[in-house]
């Protein structure tokens, strides 16, 4: 029975979790960082379709690469 309360409690820290973060990401980020999407194959030899772009300005791109889960 123990175990099944450790369970419960570590689902509702997960789902507590997940509804920060949706809170949390209705709010504009502040300061001199973008958060985007690569939605066409124009520049696919270097950054594929769909992946997560953080825009750092003035000149530095951070980019996500969710297949091989790389930076």
């Amino acid at each position: 029975m123990k175990i099944f309360k450790v369970l419960y409690y570590i689902f509702i820290a997960f789902i507590a979790v997940i509804a920060i973060l949706l809170i949390v990401s209705v709010f504009p980020i502040t300061g001199n960082y973008k958060l985007m999407i690569v939605q066409s194959g124009s520049m696919e030899s270097v950054i594929k379709m769909g992946f997560a772009l953080i825009i750092i300005v003035p000149a530095a791109i951070i980019i996500f690469d969710e297949a091989k889960k790389n930076l």
